[in-house]
């Protein structure tokens, strides 16, 4: 959980750093020529490598629940 509210965080700074980012820019266009938006490479590396992470730990709480759950089931049929 601790994990979860620490990339959360960051993701939220991270975003609001691209706000700001873009608010100072006088709306001056961050698109390249193909009209794909551009990113700095280590900010979106970053927040790749964040989303990831977000989504293993979402993936390990599912598995331990599922297995919080089987435990309760053998627990009330006995």
């Amino acid at each position: 959980m601790d994990q979860s509210r620490s990339i959360s965080s960051e993701l939220e700074s991270q975003a609001a750093l691209a706000d700001e980012e873009d608010h100072l820019s006088n709306g001056s266009s961050r698109y390249d020529n193909h009209g794909r938006w551009q990113q700095d490479a280590p900010v979106a590396t970053r927040l790749a490598y964040l989303t990831l992470h977000l989504e293993a730990l979402r993936a390990t709480l599912a598995v331990l629940l599922q297995t919080l759950y089987t435990a309760q089931s053998i627990i009330w049929s006995k």
